[in-house]
């Protein structure tokens, strides 16, 4: 997993930091409540993003298979090719988010809101849905327990 560090990372950070999951989460909210929303293609994977407030990100190619997202905020994401493989959705809000050609292959979404989600393409094989809201969702292209 890349980091990248610029000119307004503290000092401390710069020489040889050893970036923890805990610290990589940190990062990523205070990056996010400056405004900037850009984390395409970054790999996340098995990160603890639990409860995370990620509207309109960039999250095209990202890697977020294992990661916990259950009851994060997701809403309008672009979500291009994005992994979420074994991701924990439960009780996350991904409404009206793009996620063409995602892959949530074996992702626990158990009372995901997925409202006016474009799933076009994605795949959902065994994908827990029980108690989703896929309410005005696009489906079509997607693949379903295909092995």
């Amino acid at each position: 997993m890349g980091v990248w560090l610029n000119c307004h990372t503290p000092i401390a950070m710069r020489a040889s930091a050893v970036i923890t999951p805990a610290t990589l989460r940190e990062l990523i909210n205070r990056y996010y409540e400056a405004g900037a929303r850009d984390l395409h293609g970054l790999d996340l994977q098995g990160l603890d993003l639990s409860s995370a407030h990620l509207s309109d990100a960039d999250l095209r190619r990202a890697n977020l298979s294992r990661a916990n997202l259950s009851r994060a905020t997701l809403n309008h994401i672009d979500g291009y090719q994005l992994n979420l493989a074994q991701a924990d959705l439960r009780s996350a809000s991904l409404a009206d988010a793009v996620l063409r050609e995602a892959d949530l292959r074996k992702a626990h979404c158990h009372r995901a809101s997925l409202i006016n989600a474009d799933l076009r393409a994605g795949c959902l094989s065994h994908a827990d849905l029980r108690h989703a809201d896929l309410e005005g969702a696009n489906l079509t292209k997607r693949e379903f327990d295909k092995e």
